[in-house]
């Protein structure tokens, strides 16, 4: 079983009036804990977006650690590049940095394991009678932006 995975349900989910996001359950599996919760629910878009961004500069060296925020919540994870994997660790206190759970994981099988998500918001979001063609569009349009992105890393 990988140590890291991105979790991402079509129950229950909803898309914002104004195009912006697609709020569905959205977690990761840190080792064999979920973080934030198994039931968290979060803006999968525009957050797997903003990660895709965040982790980037990590891939193509010029970075050592990012920071991949959720935007509900004290939550984030903080990646860190170490010399033969990437560390990760599920932070949920924006004051005493409290480390919840860590996981390490080889930096292809992040970068894939995003690209899988990404994939997956996509198909959720075409499927999905809560979204917009407006946002239907918007998500396939960051999305290829992503991928390419993160295969051109």
């Amino acid at each position: 079983m990988p140590e890291f995975e991105i979790i991402l349900s079509d129950v229950n989910l909803l898309a914002g009036d104004n195009s912006s996001y697609v709020d569905l359950p959205f977690c990761v599996r840190l080792g064999e804990r979920f973080f934030p919760d198994p039931e968290w629910t979060d803006m999968a878009y525009p957050i797997l977006c903003m990660w895709a961004e965040a982790l980037h500069p990590l891939q193509l060296g010029t970075s050592t650690k990012c920071r991949l925020n959720f935007l509900d919540g004290p939550w984030w994870l903080e990646v860190t590049r170490m010399e033969d994997a990437l560390q990760i660790m599920g932070y949920s206190d924006r004051n005493m940095r409290k480390v919840e759970a860590t996981a390490r994981c080889q930096p292809d099988d992040l970068f894939r394991e995003l690209l899988k998500a990404l994939a997956r918001l996509e198909f959720l979001s075409s499927r999905s009678e809560a979204v917009s063609d407006g946002l239907r569009n918007a998500v396939h349009q960051d999305v290829e932006r992503c991928r390419k992105m993160l295969k051109n890393g």
